[in-house]
């Protein structure tokens, strides 16, 4: 059964579904165990700047929720609860909330680093892991929630390796210009970023930040132009911000290079920047103009069957989510419930997701991907990827 609900403010209204599925598993865990039914929460961000990252999630999730109502998850039936939680922590929040109130066992998402931190108080205190994907480094952090969120992909520290060491291994950049969105994941990766460049000798002359959903950045590209950096460092996780960047970076004439992290490989940015996406370089979980085998195989099959378009981040790291907990049911030993799934994540290695690369959680350690299998793509003036790195 899916169940999609418009979450709590008037004016947001979502497509329902109740769809049926057969009682007709074996059960899951031990052999022998009686059918069962794992209850799941999905919280993405459908509405408001993330949408540009959730809707192509939302796709991936779709094919993949269908594809268990009708052959069962790991042997178990499944129920899932949607929320929206528009971008915003505290529908985030809330949303566990009545999330918790179903009594779900699992809670996919939120989809960005400070809904989660919003979010993952409530979780650990009920005892319902969360799997997701954001890249806000602080998000797997030690802290008092830390046991209960499990990230299904790399984290930014390793997003940004790729991208910065790529950069340091131009001799004609010595220094960056950083522009980063008033979010936690722009406060976590400016530090990063900064860190990795001081390690490779290249000082930041400018570092300006701007709203995650503004559209006008002139003015911060404008100060960021008037320091004369070597490069630009877009440090922003999402849609608008980047495109903004990218179309003031051009329409000032500011010809230098424009790095940044996935969100610069999609197909978003290509059509949302246009001609300015021209030249932009990122670490990227997929070369769409490329792809290797497992990715053809995996996400571009789904995507087929299904009839969606690829877009290069938040499908494949939504299908990620997927695969953690569908290995993790498979793990499970006795009743399935929060803290059961949970103990099973945390014993889980050699994931085969399907990002590239092979996934693998510790109780120390909840990052489940690192770079490995990511590359470095530069856009090209017809709009194609180039693998650079």
């Amino acid at each position: 059964m899916t169940r999609t609900r418009s979450g709590w403010k008037v004016g947001i209204a979502l497509v329902a579904a109740s769809t049926m599925m057969a009682a007709c598993s074996s059960g899951g865990g031990d052999d022998g165990a009686e059918d069962t039914t794992v209850k799941i929460g999905l919280i993405n961000s459908l509405t408001g700047p993330a949408a540009t990252v959730g809707l192509p999630a939302q796709d991936a999730y779709d094919a993949l929720i269908a594809k268990a109502e009708k052959d069962g998850l790991s042997g178990f039936d499944i129920e899932v609860i949607q929320l929206d939680d528009r971008t915003d922590p505290t529908e985030a929040s809330r949303a566990v909330t009545e999330l918790v109130n179903e009594d779900v066992d699992v809670i996919l998402g939120p989809l960005t680093g400070t809904a989660i931190l919003a979010a993952a108080p409530v979780a650990a205190r009920e005892e319902k892991p969360l799997i997701v994907y954001a890249g806000t480094q602080s998000i797997t952090d030690p802290s008092d929630f830390f046991d209960w969120i499990f990230r299904a992909g790399p984290p930014d520290e390793s997003l940004w390796a790729a991208s910065i060491d790529h950069l340091a291994a131009d001799e004609d950049i010595e220094t960056v210009g950083i522009i980063s969105e008033e979010t936690a994941y722009g406060k976590d990766a400016v530090t990063g970023i900064e860190e990795r460049l001081t390690g490779h000798g290249i000082e930041v002359v400018e570092s300006v930040h701007a709203p995650a959903d503004a559209v006008d950045v002139t003015a911060q590209v404008r100060k960021v132009r008037s320091a004369e950096p070597d490069a630009v460092i877009a440090a922003v996780s999402i849609g608008t911000l980047a495109n903004s960047i990218a179309k003031a970076k051009e329409a000032m004439g500011f010809d230098v290079p424009l790095y940044g992290n996935s969100y610069l490989a999609t197909t978003t940015f290509r059509d949302g920047a246009g001609s300015a996406a021209t030249g932009a370089i990122g670490p990227a979980y997929m070369n769409l103009d490329d792809p290797s085998e497992k990715i053809s195989s995996g996400i571009g099959a789904l995507a087929d069957e299904a009839g969606f378009e690829l877009t290069g981040t938040g499908e494949i790291l939504a299908a990620n989510t997927w695969a953690v907990l569908e290995q993790a049911l498979a793990a499970v030993d006795g009743e399935v419930d929060g803290a059961s799934i949970r103990d099973a994540i945390e014993s889980l290695c050699d994931i085969d997701a399907y990002t590239e690369g092979l996934g693998c959680f510790t109780d120390d350690d909840h990052d489940g991907w690192d770079e490995t299998g990511l590359i470095v793509v530069r856009r090209g003036a017809d709009g194609t990827l180039e693998t650079i790195g």
